[in-house]
């Protein structure tokens, strides 16, 4: 197999990687076949096929670890998401705790999380449908402002890990509270 081809295969099978630039192959090829006889001081066909060999092995392994550290950075990035949801339940749960403790309750206002990054949305029906609208005959069109993609898009200030951490926050305090009696 081609070394080229080798590194193609590895990855995205689109993308194709090659190390050494076409010049520099192509010489290497004549050297192997028209040049096999002709020796230079420090150059001859065995040279350049050991340093080409080297240079595609290299490649192939950069190639490896390139993908092994994109599938580690996948793996990273969905443990803070985990650590996020974690983070914002846990700081929901600590308010309705600390209610009647001002200056726990305190430290825990001064505590800001960061914005959750926005997943990407996930739809269950095909993505590529098209809906088109068609005009109904006599009604005229609607004037007036235009809508904009934010008006058309439900927008939710927490994730419903966070409105399900709420509601759970809630019942816990009521528990407390009746502990507390």
């Amino acid at each position: 197999m081609n070394p080229v081809s080798l590194v193609q295969n590895l990855g995205n099978p689109s993308t194709t990687v090659d190390a050494i630039a076409a010049p520099v192959r192509a010489l290497a090829e004549l050297f192997n076949k028209e040049l096999a006889s002709v020796k230079f001081p420090d150059v001859d066909a065995a040279t350049l096929t050991a340093v080409v060999a080297r240079v595609d092995g290299q490649q192939i392994e950069v190639t490896r670890l390139e993908e092994e550290l994109a599938r580690a950075r996948g793996q990273l990035d969905t443990s803070r998401d985990e650590l996020g949801r974690l983070a914002a339940r846990a700081h929901a749960y600590a308010r309705v705790y600390t209610e009647d403790n001002p200056a726990l309750q305190s430290c825990i206002d001064a505590i800001t999380l960061p914005r959750a990054r926005a997943r990407p949305m996930v739809s269950t029906t095909a993505t590529t449908a098209t809906v088109h609208a068609t005009p109904v005959e006599g009604i005229a069109p609607r004037k007036g402002k235009k809508k904009s993609a934010r008006d058309e898009v439900p927008s939710q200030l927490f994730g419903d890990e966070v409105a399900g951490a709420a509601e759970l926050a809630d019942d816990l305090a009521v528990e407390i509270a009746d502990a507390a009696q």
